[in-house]
């Protein structure tokens, strides 16, 4: 079983590229193998391998079409996954099972477990862990148990200042909302969201922010996810973030995160950019192609 939303994030990057110029994705490859280790890993903010930033790599070099050293990377995850935590350990889970180098039946107990320890306003590794749901479980026992833990977290959300929250965590929650049939709370946040969004392009993190490529991403994204055909079908959705589908200005914002090091920022005017803001903007690109 492969993951929908994961897959479906992969080729929405891969439309991403079909946007750029061939010799712009050629030098944007180099730019990503450039932070490779020998280890085997990819570079994170401090320049160490790091499992998160590896994860995005590799979504970017899949994306790119550009081939990389599994071998290495499969070694080099293994020897660090077990003491890794969090969103990083799901990483691990889920880079060793694309490349073949994980037993399912390890995987899924794995699976159990970090599912038992989500907190209730983890929404973050929720979105991540449901990855690993859709690669390992049944369909309709990953819908029951995304389910139960979305239906969790948005409760507790329910008595937080929804304006505190960061639009990559609300985007997260109108997805969840979407998958749990909450509609008011849906609407509430996709609200939220287009207070978030820039005249000059992109979409703010929080109110009074400037724009940044993550969020931009994410929101995109989610729109994306909420005008499908199959869910506008299936589930009558037309109360989306109609108002923020992508305009000339976002896809601008977009490109002027392309940093002097080949890799993609946070903002513009920054030096340097990473392998995680490098494959949200292909994230982006793809979005933007399709909205």
């Amino acid at each position: 079983m492969t993951s929908s939303l994961l897959n479906k994030m992969q080729a929405t990057a891969v439309k991403g590229v079909q946007t750029l110029r061939p010799e712009a994705a050629t030098e944007l490859s180099a730019a990503i193998l450039r932070s490779e280790h020998s280890c085997g890993g990819f570079c994170g903010l401090d320049g160490k391998a790091d499992l998160y930033y590896t994860f995005f790599a590799r979504m970017a070099l899949h994306a790119l079409g550009t081939q990389y050293a599994p071998d290495a990377l499969i070694r080099w995850v293994k020897s660090v996954r077990k003491a890794a935590r969090g969103v990083d350990r799901v990483c691990a889970e889920l880079m060793l099972l694309r490349e073949g180098a994980r037993s399912r039946v390890a995987a899924t107990l794995f699976l159990l477990r970090s599912m038992i320890m989500i907190g209730p306003i983890d929404s973050y590794k929720l979105f991540l862990t449901a990855f690993l749901m859709q690669e390992l479980l049944p369909q309709r026992l990953t819908h029951a148990l995304i389910h139960r833990a979305a239906t969790a977290t948005l409760e507790r959300r329910a008595h937080l200042d929804f304006n505190a929250l960061s639009t990559p965590h609300a985007a997260v929650c109108v997805l969840l909302a979407q998958h749990t049939g909450n509609l008011p709370l849906r609407q509430r946040m996709s609200e939220l969201l287009r207070q978030r969004h820039q005249a000059s392009g992109g979409y703010a993190a929080a109110a009074d922010c400037k724009a940044d490529l993550l969020s931009t991403a994410v929101v995109l994204f989610t729109e994306l996810c909420l005008h499908s055909p199959s869910v506008a079908a299936e589930q009558n959705n037309t109360d989306g973030l109609t108002s923020c589908l992508c305009a000339p200005p976002d896809r601008a914002f977009i490109e002027m995160c392309w940093q002097e090091d080949g890799l993609f920022s946070s903002a513009p005017g920054q030096l340097t950019g990473d392998l995680e803001h490098t494959f949200y903007a292909l994230l982006a690109l793809g979005c933007a192609k399709e909205l």
